[in-house]
């Protein structure tokens, strides 16, 4: 009997080493996760205002077109 409760506690040891070890594996991957979470983010905020600034240049050469049209 002894010998099956020691067998279980190593056992138990030993899964509970494999669960720390995969908890470790799992924040690792969540850390880069996050990491390319945030890249991604900064280039689409990156990419959205450099959009928001071309469509504006192209709207001030037509303000332009059109004021020099009328002159």
């Amino acid at each position: 009997m002894d010998d099956r409760i020691r067998q279980q506690r190593q056992g138990v040891r030993a899964a509970e080493e494999h669960v720390q070890q995969r908890q470790v594996f799992l924040t690792d991957k969540m850390v880069d996760e996050k990491v390319w979470q945030n890249a991604r983010s900064k280039s689409l905020q990156k990419y959205r205002q450099e959009a928001l600034i071309r469509e504006q240049n192209e709207l001030d050469e037509i303000a332009l077109r059109r004021a020099s049209a009328r002159r």
